[in-house]
């Protein structure tokens, strides 16, 4: 079958496609959809902020996959955005910042724009780049080039390399050095004490500080102070005072000595290009070691800025983000010479700053400068739609966790903050740096104003549902023509998406959300990816369905099948339509389509060699090492190993009995309960989806029949078998009829009426 070709939006946002996983009803009509498009009204991937014609801001969906493809993308949307659908984050495109006397630009997102002209406004206000005033760890003689295989890299563009000696490479890299530069000496000038933190700190292990002890994660664990929480755990504990050698400084020599601290702990600091990893390798941005630190910018960011093909307001979040990049992998790799310096064990683990819920110091600093963790959407590699500011630590934070901290213990919420693109573009404005009233420019995460925010509830260790956007007024008293006029956009950009959908949205969405289309978007990928992944006879990634579907060992799927009574109340009833039991049943299926185990499973796999990148000195880097500078000649450094792969071994509870354990299940212990719950249905005369019965009907009976016969050909070792098929169909919606079944006893049987099956449904 030839490869369907990709959308439009798909073609701007191709980072998103996951072939192995994509969505079946992203691949309907002979176009393979990103999930990302604004429809209904239509809006183009680039000119997303065109105004509308009347015909195309009142269109609506015809049939029922049409109907399916929209919510189901809107909350696909939802997911991949963290609470939003694409309409709602592309008006905080519309509007850049220049300066008071230009005042607002367009992002280019508009058909009428001139790409050439508003690069020309912004050009005329943008920061100077001086490289000359840099400090040293930031200038080209820091840098190595990436020596990349073709086959295994593709170039930043036709033509060009990954090296800081391609001109258009550096062209569009030294913005963002520029701004790392002015961010560094703010700190300082600012005496920031995230910066003092970091390189005068005072660390501590836990279980030394009296009033901690019993907070401590693990027996090692150790604590970064700020000279606010030294005075404090001084205090709690009755200790005298502690004074560092910074601190005793006078107050004028304080800036000279931090940036000769920094200068010091960077001395052996190298920049390079990330290489792209193959799957299941996760590649490290900073490479520590005893006498030189390596850090990478994202390479497919600065491929993005190198094309043709982005706007302005794109451009500045791309760069914004190499920025902050930048600055938390130095954070990482000055913390880490530090410890090297003070004779650190090389076991040691990173600290808690100030106690934070979890010890990761590059994220720890970016909170403390920026006001938390900064994330490119929808995918880190992807021209960003949005940028959001993401409050850091929370439940979901990478990094060493201490499971005692209130954040995991009373699951705080997952606070988000949308970053306006015209927020971003006054980070590059000259004017933002040299205004008189804001003499310390670092005050306030840099002068940010909170407008766009949710919050979003945890639940057992994770978030099933982000919530979207609230406007935060509560500084409305500060706000300046400039946040009266992005709010005032945003709304009204809101209630007209309203309008134009007043007359049927609403009512069509309560329809498809009460069926089981519209259970949720994770159910129907991992039935899509189930299909793709039985194909290929790979179990660790098949169970990765039912391990979410039904549950693993202590960890419940959609229902609850350890606890009786929580079982028989997630069932569907007369008057119930409870759709988890479609996919928790679907679940079942899948287990009896694969191999049974008694153990976990880790299957043999033949390991690919492991590449090995090289990295060689710019020609500045490669000059400077000619007159002495001890920079290695050549970097190598291999791949990181592929992740381990296992799946857990089988279990099945039968809710029946108590929620009783079966020892060593079988496939047909699967398809029992299967059986079970249909049965159940037609005894309570369940409000079931007549589509959906079918298909898990037909799917069961066709698994119930292949392993009967493994059973008689195969009597030892059918459990270890795979199915020969899997028949499972995702039946298509009908938005007109979504076929609830209905039940029938006049003749004193019982059997389900509804519209016509396509073929018999076989029996209970």
């Amino acid at each position: 079958m030839a490869a369907q070709p990709p959308s439009p939006w798909l073609q701007r946002f191709n980072e998103i496609e996951e072939a192995d996983v994509y969505p079946e009803i992203l691949k309907k009509d002979n176009l393979k959809h990103s999930g990302l498009a604004i429809e209904y009204p239509r809006r183009d991937p680039r000119f997303y902020n065109d105004p509308l014609t009347r015909e195309q801001a009142y269109s609506m969906p015809i049939r029922g996959n049409d109907y399916d493809r929209l919510f189901f993308s809107e909350e696909f949307q939802k997911q991949g955005f963290l609470g939003s659908a694409t309409w709602e984050l592309t008006e905080l495109n519309r509007f850049l910042w220049t300066s008071h006397q230009y005042g607002l630009t367009s992002g280019g997102h508009l058909t009428a724009d001139d790409p050439a002209a508003i690069a020309d406004v912004h050009r005329q206000r943008l920061i100077q780049v001086d490289e000359t005033r840099w400090f040293g760890f930031l200038q080209k003689s820091r840098w190595y080039n990436l020596s990349a295989n073709p086959q295994e890299q593709k170039p930043p563009g036709p033509g060009l390399r990954w090296s800081v000696d391609d001109p258009m490479v550096w062209h569009h890299l030294r913005g963002s050095i520029e701004l790392v530069d002015r961010i560094l000496k703010s700190l300082i000038q600012d005496q920031h004490s995230a910066l003092e933190t970091l390189l005068f700190g005072r660390l501590l292990y836990y279980k030394n500080i009296p009033s901690m002890a019993n907070q401590r994660p693990f027996d090692d664990a150790l604590a970064l102070l700020s000279p606010q929480m030294d005075r404090t755990i001084c205090y709690a504990n009755e200790w005298p005072l502690y004074q560092s050698e910074f601190s005793l400084l006078a107050e004028g020599e304080k800036p000279r000595a931090m940036a000769w601290k920094l200068e010091t702990l960077a001395r052996g600091h190298l920049w390079s290009f990330a290489p792209e990893p193959r799957p299941r390798r996760a590649w490290d941005y900073t490479k520590t070691s005893r006498h030189h630190n390596l850090s990478f910018i994202n390479s497919e960011l600065l491929r993005h800025l190198c094309s043709s093909n982005i706007t302005m307001a794109e451009s500045f979040m791309l760069q914004f983000q190499i920025t902050v990049v930048m600055v938390r992998e130095l954070m990482r790799s000055l913390f880490a010479t530090r410890l090297n310096d003070d004779g650190a064990p090389n076991n040691i683990t990173e600290p808690f700053v100030d106690f934070d819920a979890v010890a990761q110091i590059g994220q720890a600093m970016e909170k403390r400068i920026f006001g938390g963790h900064f994330k490119i959407l929808p995918v880190e590699n992807s021209i960003p739609v949005s940028i959001a500011l993401i409050h850091w630590p929370n439940v979901l934070s990478k990094g060493i966790g201490n499971p005692l901290h209130e954040t995991f213990e009373k699951e705080h919420p997952i606070k988000i903050e949308r970053y306006p693109a015209l927020y971003i573009a006054k980070f590059f404005s000259e004017e933002s740096w040299t205004w008189p009233l804001r003499i310390r420019k670092s005050d306030r995460h840099f002068w940010r104003m909170r407008l766009f925010d949710s919050e979003t509830p945890v639940r057992n260790g994770g978030v099933r549902e982000w919530n979207g956007i609230k406007i935060n007024d509560k500084l409305k008293s500060e706000w300046r023509l400039l946040e009266q006029r992005l709010v005032n956009s945003w709304t009204d950009n809101r209630d007209a998406w309203r309008e134009y959908r007043r007359h049927w949205y609403d009512a069509a969405f309560e329809r498809w959300a009460s069926t089981p289309w519209g259970k949720g978007v994770i159910p129907r990928q991992l039935v899509d990816g189930f299909a793709v992944h039985f194909a290929n006879r790979d179990e660790v990634l098949c169970f990765e369905a039912p391990r979410v579907l039904v549950g693993t060992e202590g960890r419940p799927g959609m229902m609850n099948w350890e606890v009786p009574h929580e079982f028989s109340r997630s069932l569907p009833g007369r008057n119930n339509r409870n759709n988890a039991w479609v996919f928790f049943t679907i679940g079942l299926l899948m287990l009896a389509a694969m191999p049974a185990r008694e153990a976990d499973y880790t299957p043999e796999e033949i390991n690919p060699s492991t590449r090995l990148f090289s990295f060689e000195p710019s020609l500045e880097c490669a000059a400077a090492r000619a007159l002495g500078w001890t920079a290695p000649p050549r970097l190598e450094l291999p791949e990181p190993e592929r992740f381990p792969r296992t799946r857990p071994r089988s279990i099945c509870y039968d809710p029946a009995i108590q929620g009783q354990r079966i020892p060593y299940p079988t496939q047909m212990d699967y398809l029992d309960l299967v059986r079970l719950i249909m049965r159940h249905i037609a005894q309570t005369e369940a409000s079931v989806s007549q589509a959906w019965v079918h298909a898990i009907l037909l799917c069961s009976e066709s698994l119930r029949a292949q392993r009967e016969e493994f059973i008689i050909t195969h009597p030892h070792d059918h459990r270890q078998m795979w199915a020969r098929s899997w028949d499972f169909q995702v039946p298509d919606y009908d938005h007109d009829n979504p076929r609830w079944i209905f039940w029938d006893n006049t003749y004193g049987g019982r059997w389900m009426k509804g519209e016509p099956f396509d073929s018999p449904p076989p029996p209970f």
